[in-house]
C-alpha cells in the first residue's frame, strides 16, 4: 500500500511537472509569437508611416511650387503694367474723368460678371464708402446688385440685356460707365457700354490682353497683359484701387 502510494505521488509529480514544462514552453512559445507580431506590426506602421511622411512632403513640396509661382506670375503681370507709360497716363486720364463727373454732381456706374461683379461692387463701395480720407460719400454703383431687378431683367428680357436696361434707367450724360470683362467678350457688358455711348457717358473698360469687342467701344481701354483669368482680376482691382485713391486726393484736394 505504501508502496503504490508512493508510485502514484511519483508519477504524479513527473505528471505536474510535465504539464509545468509544457505550459511554460507553450507560455514562451505565445510570448515569442507575440513578440514577433507586435515588431512586425511596428515595422510595418512605421513603414506606412514613412510612406505617408514622404507622400505628404512630396503633395506639400508641390503645393508650395504652385503658391510660389503664382506670386511670380501675379508680379511678372504688374511690372509689366508698371513698365507701359500708357498705361500709366491711361490710369490718371480716368482718374480725371471721374473728378470732373463727381464736380459736375454725375455718378460712377459699373458693372462685371463673377469676379468681375466683385471687382466692381468692391470699387463702388470705396467710393461711395471711403478708401483712405474720411470724408462724404460720391456716388457709385455697382449695376448688380438689386437682385430682384436683375432676376425680372433675366427672366423677361434676357441675362444679356440686365446691365444694358439698368443703364438706360440710371444713366445720363456725363455720368462714367466702367464695365469689367475679363475677356472683353461679355455680352451683357457690351450692350451696357453701347447704351452708355447712346447717352454720351464716358465709358471705360478693364479687360484682358486682347480687349475683345470691348476695344472698338470704350473711350477709355485698360488691357491687361496676360490672358491668365486670375491674373487679369487681380490687376484689375489694383487698379481700381490706384483709381480710387487719386480720385478721393483730387476731388477732396489732398496732396
Amino acid at each position: 500500500m505504501d508502496k503504490n502510494s508512493s508510485i502514484t505521488r511519483a508519477k504524479r509529480r513527473v505528471e505536474k511537472n510535465e504539464c509545468s514544462s509544457i505550459t511554460r514552453a507553450k507560455r514562451r512559445v505565445e510570448k515569442n509569437e507575440c513578440s514577433l507580431n507586435t515588431r512586425a506590426k511596428r515595422r510595418v506602421e512605421k513603414n506606412e508611416c514613412s510612406l505617408n511622411t514622404r507622400a505628404k512632403r512630396r503633395v506639400e513640396k508641390r503645393f508650395i511650387s504652385l503658391i510660389t509661382q503664382a506670386i511670380k506670375n501675379s508680379v511678372k503681370v504688374k511690372n509689366e503694367i508698371l513698365n507701359d507709360k500708357e498705361k500709366i497716363l491711361l490710369i490718371d486720364e480716368i482718374s480725371k474723368e471721374i473728378v470732373k463727373a463727381f464736380k459736375n454732381d454725375k455718378k460712377v456706374l459699373l458693372c462685371g460678371n463673377g469676379g468681375s461683379a466683385a471687382d466692381a461692387q468692391h470699387i463702388a463701395a470705396e467710393l461711395s464708402g471711403k478708401f483712405y480720407l474720411d470724408r462724404k460719400p460720391l456716388f457709385a454703383e455697382a449695376l448688380h446688385t438689386n437682385t430682384s431687378f436683375l432676376t425680372a431683367v433675366a427672366n423677361d428680357y434676357s441675362f444679356n440685356e440686365v446691365f444694358g436696361r439698368a443703364v438706360k434707367a440710371m444713366g445720363r450724360k456725363g455720368d462714367v460707365l466702367i464695365g469689367i470683362s475679363t475677356s472683353g467678350n461679355s455680352l451683357n457688358i457690351i450692350k451696357a457700354i453701347e447704351t452708355a455711348n447712346k447717352l454720351k457717358m464716358v465709358t471705360v473698360g478693364l479687360t484682358g490682353d486682347d480687349g475683345g469687342k470691348m476695344k472698338n467701344l470704350c473711350k477709355y481701354l485698360i488691357k491687361i497683359p496676360s490672358q491668365d483669368t486670375p491674373r487679369i482680376q487681380e490687376s484689375h482691382i489694383l487698379i481700381g484701387h490706384i483709381i480710387c485713391e487719386i480720385v478721393e486726393k483730387k476731388f477732396f484736394h489732398v496732396q
